[in-house]
C-alpha cells in the first residue's frame, strides 16, 4: 500500500532558473517571486481539493500544501491517493475465511477479478496551476 505521493511540476526554463537562482535578484523581486509561487501553489491546492473524491471527506483532509521560500509542494498523504490518481491493474479477490464475499450487495463465491479505474485529481490540478505560476514568475522578473 502506498503512503501518499507528491507530483512534481516541471516549470518552463525561465521560471525554473528564477526560482533556482533567486539570490541574484533584489529583495523586492525575490518577494514578488515568492508571492507568485505561493499564489500558484494555493491554486494547485484548491484545484486538487475540488477534484478529489469527496465520499467521506477524509481523503481531502490528507491533501496538504507547503510553501518554503521560492518552492512549494502540494501532496496527498492518504495511502489510497496513488491508486485513485493512477488506477490499478487487474487484481484477484477471494474470501479468506468464508465461502463467499459480499460485493456491492451481492454474495460472490470463488475468485473475482476487479480493477480500480483512474480518477486523476493531482495531475489536472498541477496542469491548471502551472501556467499561472510561470506567468506570475515571468512578470515578477521583468518588472
Amino acid at each position: 500500500m502506498s503512503e501518499g505521493f507528491k507530483l512534481n511540476i516541471r516549470l518552463d526554463d525561465a521560471a525554473f532558473r528564477a526560482t533556482a537562482d533567486i539570490a541574484k535578484y533584489d529583495k523586492a523581486t525575490q518577494d514578488k517571486i515568492k508571492a507568485a509561487i505561493a499564489d500558484g501553489i494555493k491554486t494547485v491546492y484548491e484545484e486538487a481539493v475540488n477534484r478529489a473524491p469527496k465520499r467521506t471527506g477524509a481523503f481531502i483532509k490528507g491533501i496538504k500544501m507547503e510553501v518554503k521560500g521560492a518552492h512549494g509542494v502540494v501532496k496527498s498523504t492518504s495511502p489510497l491517493s496513488y491508486v485513485i490518481e493512477y488506477g490499478s491493474g487487474p487484481r484477484m479477490a477471494s474470501p479468506l475465511h468464508a465461502k463467499a464475499m459480499l460485493i456491492n450487495g451481492d454474495f460472490v463465491r470463488g475468485h473475482v477479478m476487479s480493477m480500480v479505474q483512474e480518477r486523476p485529481f493531482m495531475r489536472p490540478a498541477a496542469e491548471a496551476g502551472k501556467p499561472k505560476i510561470e506567468a506570475a514568475v515571468k512578470e515578477a522578473i521583468e518588472k
